[in-house]
This record gives structure tokens, C-alpha cells and sequence, in this order.
């Protein structure tokens, strides 16, 4: 089984899923690592502008699902391996069809949801890849035209708000895990 996460940056799609890697829910997979190694290979500079060319390149080469048709082989390993792999993250409605279309159907998104101005102060002082109030608007205008992140929230099939803090989404993590993610 596929686990994705969704949500804009800041929604804590990454420390969730780790979380949940913790309490052995399943494998935890970075999808935006393929975006890192694109950039390192272009020769470019890390940072937002770079991430968001090198991620347009691969798209405009390869289609809106090209993330996830280059993390499948990965995913396809780990899954021989463990019986859930948590893919941080899904960031279009193409990759979570291109993804049930190869797996089977075994995909669950998890969408996190956090208000603005919480996003903007954990992101501040993210410290690998932290986003200015600036950046994360073109960041979520981006996600919202050209990625269209709201056809993957409204099509996840749990909800999770994360305005409280790391206890609480823990504890909200911890009931859907054994509500409905492990066996």
C-alpha cells in the first residue's frame, strides 16, 4: 500500500509521515529528492527558484506525473520489503492516478491542512529549505494554477488540520494509523 501525503508548504506533510515511519505504519520515501538530485545534477544552486525550475523541466518532459514515474522503480523496491511505503510527497492529481493506475489502487492520501500565517512561521525557521512569507505565496499560487493542489486535498481520503502542535498531530496520527492504516 502507497501512502501519500498532501498539502502546501509548512503543512507538516514531512514530519507526519516520519512520524508515522516511527510508529511503524511503513517506509518512509522523500519524493523531493528526485527534485534535490535534478538540481545537483543541472549544476545549480539549491534553493526554491532551481527546485521549482527543475521540477517544471521534468514535468514539461515527461508530464505532470513525471515525479512519480521516476520514484516507481524506488517504491516497487520498498514494497517487497515493507508492507507500506510513505511517499512525502503528491503534489497533483496526476501522480495520484498515475500511482493507482501501477500499484493497483493501493493508494491512501493524506491531506494536511494548516492555516497561512502557521505555515509561514514554521517555514521560517525550517532549517533545510526555509521559505520567506514572499516565496510561499508564489510557492502556493504555483501549487493552486499550475499544479491544481486542490484536486489532490479535495480527493484525499483523510483530513488532517495541523494548526495544533507536534503532540497534537502525533495523537491525531497515532487514531488514524490504527483506525485505518495498519492491519
Amino acid at each position: 500500500m502507497l501512502i501519500a501525503a498532501a498539502g502546501f508548504a509548512g503543512a507538516g506533510k514531512s514530519t507526519a509521515l516520519r512520524h508515522l515511519a516511527s510508529i511503524g505504519v511503513g517506509d518512509y520515501h522523500y519524493a523531493g529528492g528526485i527534485v534535490t538530485r535534478e538540481v545537483a545534477r543541472l549544476g545549480l544552486e539549491a534553493g526554491p527558484q532551481n527546485e521549482r525550475r527543475a521540477r517544471d523541466d521534468l514535468r514539461e518532459k515527461d508530464g505532470m506525473a513525471a515525479l512519480a514515474k521516476i520514484a516507481e522503480p524506488d517504491l516497487r523496491a520498498r514494497l517487497q520489503v515493507a508492507p507500506r511505503v510513505l511517499i512525502d510527497a503528491i503534489c497533483n492529481i496526476e501522480e495520484a492516478e498515475y500511482y493507482r493506475a501501477r500499484f493497483g489502487g493501493t493508494l491512501v492520501i493524506l491531506a494536511l491542512q494548516t492555516k497561512f500565517e502557521l505555515r509561514a512561521t514554521r517555514l521560517a525557521v525550517r532549517p533545510e529549505r526555509p521559505l520567506s512569507v514572499h516565496d510561499l505565496i508564489r510557492r502556493d499560487a504555483y501549487e493552486t494554477e499550475t499544479l491544481r493542489m486542490d484536486k489532490v486535498l479535495n480527493a484525499a481520503d483523510f483530513t488532517i488540520v495541523n494548526d495544533g502542535d507536534i503532540a497534537d498531530l502525533e495523537t491525531s496520527l497515532a487514531r488514524l494509523a490504527k483506525a485505518h492504516l495498519v492491519e
